[in-house]
């Protein structure tokens, strides 16, 4: 009979194998491994959010808590980010998914978290879960050409990030932001070196002004995360266009309500920008509120995850 319990450190290549062939070798993708892609999700200090359905000494099906705290215009919130739900293909519809998911929800429950959060392309299956979709204000805009971009004067010099002179910079930054997860400064190393991301940042009078991480990964692509004063991120915005060739659909990019600046330079060049259906811009975004007295509109209208942060 099949059992949920929490992943082991024996475990990782099993789970390894079953997760990499549903989300990377399904779609092509063999240099990313779910393992690096989420490093803090299978840190051993996060094994017991990890659950596996096991059926002689044979893992069935997984999913895991990333726990996180997050801030909203100074109020902070506990939230658990649902990451890598998967069932063997052999052994799907037999409820393995489901159970672990209430497995996950009753613990995240024991342990007070204020709501969870996940991206799926299966609303469906969530929604008889209790979840319920969300979409965050913000914009979606996908950039073409460097011609037409119209000029935001700032003087700087643009260079590509290095820990050692950057790091505390960009920290602060991302500290400053209204909406955000908090990040401690071993999970913001982590995250500004996960696979396939380029990261540069805007300097003045060495003063960093300005960060924008580009990903080329499977998982996050596009323009994922930036930080700082709107001009600068216009300056890394242009030049990682024109220094990069871009693909015939463009290049993706999230602009979040608290950057209203970023917005109407992208009206003023004339790009494609329509309202974004979530955080991501691929899948639904979900929630599940978990406290009591529910989650307030204003809070729940201003929430987003910024791309590193996302699962």
């Amino acid at each position: 009979m099949s059992a949920i319990r929490s992943l082991r450190a024996q475990d990782i290549p099993a789970s390894k194998a079953l997760l990499d062939t549903i989300f990377r070798y399904s779609r092509g993708v063999y240099d990313q491994s779910v393992v690096t892609d989420f490093p803090m999700v299978f840190s051993s200090s996060n094994f017991h959010n990890c659950r596996v359905v096991e059926l002689q000494n044979r893992i069935l099906s997984h999913a895991a808590i990333w726990p996180r705290e997050m801030t909203i215009h100074s109020r902070c919130f506990k939230v658990g980010v649902i990451v890598l739900v998967a069932t063997d293909p052999q052994f799907r519809n037999a409820g393995h998914a489901s159970m672990l998911m209430r497995d996950l929800q009753k613990t995240m429950l024991q342990e007070n978290y204020d709501f969870g959060l996940l991206w799926t392309g299966v609303p469906e299956f969530y929604h008889q879960l209790g979840w319920e979709t969300i979409v965050p204000r913000g914009w979606s805009v996908q950039l073409h050409a460097y011609d037409r971009m119209t000029a935001r004067a700032i003087d700087c010099e643009l260079m590509e990030y290095q820990e050692q002179l950057h790091f505390d910079s960009l920290k602060a930054l991302h500290d400053e932001e209204p909406v955000r997860m908090a990040r401690d400064p071993d999970c913001f190393r982590s995250l500004l070196n996960l696979p396939g991301m380029d990261v540069s940042v805007a300097v003045k009078n060495r003063l960093v002004m300005a960060y924008l991480v580009r990903g080329h990964a499977v998982n996050k692509s596009g323009l994922v995360e930036y930080g700082g004063h709107p001009h600068a991120i216009i300056r890394l915005v242009t030049e990682s266009v024109k220094r990069h060739p871009l693909s015939a659909e463009g290049l993706r990019w999230q602009i979040f309500h608290s950057y209203p600046e970023l917005l109407e330079w992208v009206r003023e060049s004339k790009y494609l920008h329509y309202p974004m259906s979530d955080s991501k811009g691929a899948g639904t975004e979900m929630i599940l509120v978990l406290r009591s007295d529910g989650l307030p509109q204003p809070i729940r209208k201003d929430l987003f995850v910024w791309g590193l942060d996302q699962a």
